[in-house]
């Protein structure tokens, strides 16, 4: 006589139970080997504890090695990109008008974009009536776009992502923000570049960005120390033939502000060098590269974290002329500050994610809730 087979019915709940189950061990062991190849690799640092064979050298060694970074595959786009003649005049020392600003944005940016432009104007618009925003399209939808050509008061204008290596459409990677900037230089002589969250602490601030002096750009560091090798992808030192022992003491620039008059020095020692790493992926954004997503509580040691075309810029500097080394003369007071509120400042608003994805899940919310209240009512019943 044959026992009975055990009878287990495997219900929804049991179903449904067991799949978020394997869903979160799967993510839990994918998440592990990420993170302990990437530990295993971040930790090998045996070339920052050596003594560093490599110093910064005079200004015409640093300038010069510079200038001999490799052109890759960029040397067609720079030749584009380039100014258009050796005897166009340097930008005036002080002229009457501002720089116009220039920011780029995604649909992520959307928002914050509003408090910008709200910003401009019933803040510094009051004493600066000269203001030219240029707002460059790098993703956003065509809604987004068209309330920003009817509320913003700006130019709007697509970037020419068909015109240059493929990673440049990468938008993660910065590797259009160098291009788009010479791209401005070019036209106007001059170019503020700001982030959609950025902001003047003052409107009299503008007045600084007239006078130039004999500088050729206004850059600056965070605000609080972050180390640049910490920040930094190890293949972006190879690439550009440098050791990261030397730049040990130097920190990242960040990209709230950069004030760019177009010189001879500007170009040599700032968008060159910027370009030919922009636009060679295996510089701008090598192998592991990752923004986020890393060791960040190692700092100021080796974190995995890479900051793309600040990084970029920040070795250039530092190298040419020890930017943040020597910041108490290299670095002007800070103009500007950070705000990542979110403004709705326009009229007329777009659907949210929030509001598209309730949207989409509507009919499955309201199958459950018919579902829950018809096993109620069978209960009572």
């Amino acid at each position: 006589m044959s026992l009975p087979k055990p009878n287990f019915p495997i219900t929804p709940n049991m179903f449904i139970l067991s799949a978020c189950f394997w869903t979160i061990m799967f993510v839990l062991i994918y998440e592990c080997i990420v993170y302990g190849t990437m530990y295993s690799r971040i930790t090998m640092e045996a070339d920052l504890h050596r003594k560093c064979q490599e110093k910064f050298g005079s200004e015409d060694e640093n300038l010069n090695k510079v200038d001999n970074y490799s052109f890759g595959v960029a040397q067609p786009y720079i030749f584009r990109l380039k100014p258009a003649a050796k005897a166009k005049e340097d930008y005036p020392m002080e002229t009457t008008t501002l720089p116009p600003f220039v920011t780029a944005v995604s649909t992520s940016e959307f928002f914050q974009l509003q408090g910008l432009i709200n910003h401009i104007m019933e803040d510094l618009m009051t004493s600066q009536s000269d203001i030219k925003l240029l707002v460059y399209d790098i993703g956003l939808y065509k809604k987004e776009r068209e309330l920003i050509e009817k509320y913003c008061h700006c130019e709007v204008r697509d970037f020419p992502f068909q015109e240059y290596p493929r990673h440049v459409s990468d938008i993660t990677n910065y590797a259009w923000r160098p291009i788009m900037l010479q791209i401005v230089l070019e036209e106007f002589g001059s170019a503020v570049y700001i982030e959609a969250t950025t902001r003047f602490k003052t409107d009299l601030s503008l007045n600084f960005l007239k006078r130039r002096g004999s500088k050729s750009y206004f850059l600056w560091d965070l605000p609080i120390y972050t180390s640049l090798v910490s920040y930094t992808a190890t293949g972006m030192f190879e690439f550009l033939d440098e050791q990261r022992c030397t730049f040990l003491d130097t920190s990242i620039l960040s990209s709230e502000a950069i004030v760019l008059y177009r010189t001879e020095k500007t170009w040599r020692e700032l968008m060159k060098p910027w370009l030919k790493c922009a636009l060679n992926e295996d510089c701008i954004a090598p192998q592991y590269a990752t923004y986020s997503g890393c060791f960040e509580l190692r700092h100021p040691r080796t974190t995995g974290c890479h900051r793309y075309d600040m990084s970029a810029l920040s070795i250039i500097l530092n190298r040419g002329v020890q930017y943040t080394v020597r910041s108490g003369k290299m670095i002007s007071f800070r103009l500007t500050y950070k705000d990542e509120t979110i403004t709705l400042y326009f009229p007329e608003q777009p659907w949210t994610y929030a509001e598209i994805c309730l949207l989409i899940l509507s009919p499955f919310l309201l199958f459950i809730l018919y579902k829950f209240l018809f096993k109620r009512r069978r209960c009572k019943l």
